[in-house]
């Protein structure tokens, strides 16, 4: 016999089932921005000083993000799906049955998932601009040259992975803030900035030996070594989270999944969810939402 799955269970095949989904569309539009960046153009609008021009050259465009769209709207809908399949049977006050569907056509539900990812998609592209502004700027003003500040974005590409690496492109704000932070600690060459960064818990360990040495030696490291420390670094470790801005804070694959058919936090919350119900004998449907799932367990009885 089969074990019905409790609600975290199911919560967490969701998970499991849809995070990879989203995180995969997520890196796919960055790597396809990054792809299409002319890094010509990015250092010509950087050696006029015009951080703007820049910008706009690297054609951050919402349009990119639409597969990202995408994926959130299969995640909402195995959610609703899964949702309503974890209801108990419902009977209408003469005792019979009532069929619960989960209906993503609702009005209401195709309104909250269109606004919501628009929104998320928007929130995406604002947060990257503020990152690469900020990446731009303080590059610029610690004396990197345009080409330098503008590979410190886009990244070089890793011919074992065929990947950027070192990229500021692709993270959020926080975790451009940290790769920053990380930077300057390795180019200060003060020994207390150095050992401060030998405290990062998401460094790669295998540049321990040569900062180590540095502070030993009194001797900063080459602005090339640093650009290889730095693009192993791993803030947030951005690529087996999927992070992003939505709604003031930070969006992931799981609040998309367990979001998809109850707006709430999973499992002990006020929902609202929408369906379609169908009455036993057929008189025909109609599209309902529901507010507070307690209210609606309750019209078993009544």
């Amino acid at each position: 016999m089969l074990k019905r799955l409790s609600p975290r269970d199911r919560f967490e095949q969701l998970v499991s089932t849809y995070e990879p989904m989203l995180r995969t569309a997520f890196f796919e539009a960055i790597d396809d921005i990054r792809s299409n960046i002319v890094l010509r153009r990015v250092v010509e609008s950087l050696e006029r000083g015009d951080v703007k021009d820049a910008i706009a050259a690297m054609n951050l465009d919402e349009a990119a993000f639409r597969p990202l769209e995408e994926a959130v709207r299969q995640a909402y809908n195995g959610g609703g799906v899964a949702t309503v399949e974890q209801m108990p049977a419902l009977r209408d006050p003469s005792g019979l049955q009532v069929v619960l569907r989960w209906d993503a056509r609702n009005l209401t539900a195709e309104t909250w998932l269109r606004e919501h990812s628009a929104q998320l998609v928007t929130n995406i592209v604002a947060d990257q601009q503020v990152a690469i502004r900020a990446a731009f700027s303080k590059g610029l003003a610690r004396g990197a040259n345009p080409t330098r500040a503008a590979l410190e974005v886009v990244g070089r590409v890793n011919r074992v992975t065929d990947r950027g690496g070192g990229r500021v492109i692709g993270l959020t704000t926080v975790q451009s803030d940290y790769v920053a932070r990380a930077r300057d600690e390795l180019l200060s060459g003060e020994p207390d900035q150095l050992r401060a960064y030998l405290n990062r818990k998401r460094r790669d360990k295998r540049f321990d030996r040569t900062i180590t040495a540095a502070i030993r030696d009194g001797k900063p490291i080459p602005t090339n070594l640093v650009a290889r420390i730095i693009g192993s670094v791993h803030p947030g470790d951005s690529r087996s989270e999927q992070q992003h801005p939505s709604d003031g804070g930070q969006c992931t694959g799981q609040s998309i999944g367990s979001g998809a058919a109850c707006q709430s936090d999973f499992p002990t919350e006020r929902r609202r969810c929408f369906a379609r119900i169908w009455h036993e004998p057929s008189d025909g449907c109609h599209s309902t939402g529901f507010s507070d799932r307690d209210n609606l367990w309750a019209k078993r009885s009544g």
